[in-house]
C-alpha cells in the first residue's frame, strides 16, 4: 500500500515530497539492526527508492531509559549510512500515563523543546511536533468553546519559533564539560546573516557555569529550560 501510494502521488505530482508511511518509532533503534523494524523498511524501500523522500520515524525516547532525556537522540537518533533522509512525523511527551511514560506539563515542554533542537542540530530535515495524545489531552493546544488555544506546550515551540524560526543551526559549542549525554552542558550556536544568537540548557541539575564564545566569557546559568542569548547583548554589559 505504501508503493502504491507513493506511485500514485509521484503520478499526479512529481515534484512533490513523498514520506513513506511505515512510520518506525524510537525504541526499535535499541535492537539489532539486522532484527528491527527500521532496517527492514529500508530494505524494502530500496527497492524503488526514487518513490520514496523521506522515512517517517517517531523519536519517542521512553521515560525507563535515562527518564526520556531528549538528548539520548544525539546516540540513537540519526540513522548512520542511511541514503534516504529521516521525517519526524511525531515527536513529543504525553501528560498521561503511556507506553512512553508520563510527565507534568512544565517536563513536557521543556523535554519537547530541548527534542527540537537535537533533532535540528543532528540534521534532520522536518519534523511534526506532536504530544503523543492519551484521553482528552490535546497536543499543543485545548478546546474552549469549539476553539482551539495553545496551552502550555503549544506555547514553548512558538516561543521556540519566535526565537529561532528565521535562524540556521552552526555549531555546538564545546563546554569542556563531557561525561555522556546526559550530563553534558548544551550550547547551541544558531545565526541570521550576521546575527549570533546561542540556545543552552543541562538535562539535569541547574548549574551555573563560564563558557568561551567567540571572545567572550559569559557565564551562564543551566537549567531544563532552554534559555537563549544574543551574542550582541554581550558587548553592551
Amino acid at each position: 500500500m505504501n508503493r502504491y501510494i507513493a506511485q500514485q502521488v509521484k503520478k499526479i505530482a512529481p515534484d512533490s515530497w513523498f514520506c513513506d508511511l511505515s512510520s518506525v518509532y524510537y525504541p526499535n533503534v535499541h535492537e539489532p539492526f539486522g532484527n528491527n523494524k527500521l532496517a527492514k523498511v529500508i530494505e524494502e524501500l530500496k527497492k524503488d527508492v526514487k518513490q520514496t523522500d523521506y522515512i517517517s520515524f517517531h523519536p519517542y525516547p521512553l521515560q525507563n531509559i535515562n527518564n526520556g532525556m531528549p538528548e539520548t537522540l544525539i546516540r540513537d537518533g540519526k540513522i548512520d549510512d542511511l541514503d534516504i533522509p529521516l521525517m519526524y512525523t511525531e515527536l513529543g511527551y504525553p501528560l498521561e500515563k503511556s507506553w512512553q511514560g508520563e510527565w507534568n506539563v512544565a517536563q513536557s515542554a521543556d523535554k519537547l523543546v530541548r527534542l527540537l533542537l537535537i533533532s535540528d542540530a543532528i540534521g534532520i530535515d522536518a519534523m511534526i511536533p506532536y504530544t503523543l495524545r492519551t484521553g482528552q489531552d490535546y497536543s499543543l493546544a485545548n478546546s474552549r468553546n469549539k476553539q482551539l488555544e495553545l496551552n502550555y506546550i503549544g506555547q514553548a515551540v512558538f516561543d521556540l519559533l519566535d526565537e529561532l524560526g528565521d535562524h540556521t543551526f552552526v555549531r555546538q559549542i564545546d563546554t569542556g564539560s563531557h561525561v555522556d549525554f546526559s550530563d553534558d552542558l548544551y550550547v547551541l550556536e544558531y545565526r541570521k546573516g550576521a546575527q549570533l544568537k546561542i540556545a543552552y540548557w543541562t538535562p539535569k541539575e541547574t548549574i551555573r557555569q563560564q563558557i568561551t564564545w567567540q571572545d567572550y566569557r559569559p557565564e551562564l546559568v543551566f537549567e531544563t529550560k532552554v534559555k537563549f542569548l544574543n551574542y550582541s547583548d554581550l558587548a553592551k554589559k
